[in-house]
């Protein structure tokens, strides 16, 4: 998995939006990734955590499209690049459905992109419960068992793994940093 420098938000306010040199076909297909993405990833930022506009997530998102190999999307470079010039903690993983349930638990968020080509984030978790958003028409937040996760996943085995982006809270980021290495 590619790093990405991590660019400071006054820095990323300033910076003009990046027009994409792939094409317009390309372009398109762009756009459509950042607004079917975009519900997912302000809902990960939080509602208090309103010093990110629209235009500086977009434009981050250019940013990684930018830096991708002409004609090789690979989701989890694209979204953890992307989180990364927004000075998010975030690395890829596969897990099972099971260990990013337990991991959400520990305070992290939980991004996945899914076969039908949306995006799915557990947020939150409550008891046997996680709060998922899944940004499609309405990108409505709902609470779900871990049984209805993995029908909305397509995943009837709970063993399967998953690839997800795993974005630290500013908690879980904050006592990482802290700790000797």
């Amino acid at each position: 998995m590619r790093r990405v420098k991590s660019t400071t938000l006054n820095h990323l306010q300033r910076m003009p939006l990046l027009q994409t040199s792939h094409g317009p076909a390309a372009s398109s297909e762009l756009n459509e990734r950042i607004e079917t993405v975009m519900p997912v990833i302000e809902q990960v930022l939080g509602e208090p955590d309103r010093s990110m506009s629209r235009s500086m997530i977009r434009n981050a998102l250019e940013q990684a499209a930018d830096a991708e190999i002409p004609g090789e999307w690979v989701w989890h470079d694209w979204l953890s690049a992307a989180l990364q010039i927004l000075g998010l903690r975030c690395r890829a993983i596969d897990c099972t459905i099971d260990q990013a349930v337990d991991i959400a638990a520990d305070g992290a968020q939980i991004i996945t992109h899914c076969d039908d080509n949306s995006w799915l984030a557990i947020v939150q978790t409550k008891r046997s419960r996680v709060l998922v958003l899944q940004a499609d028409e309405d990108s409505a937040s709902r609470w779900m068992t871990g049984r209805q996760l993995r029908t909305t996943l397509n995943s009837a085995q709970a063993e399967r793994s998953i690839r997800c982006v795993v974005v630290e809270s500013k908690l879980t980021a904050s006592a990482s940093s802290a700790e000797p290495t």
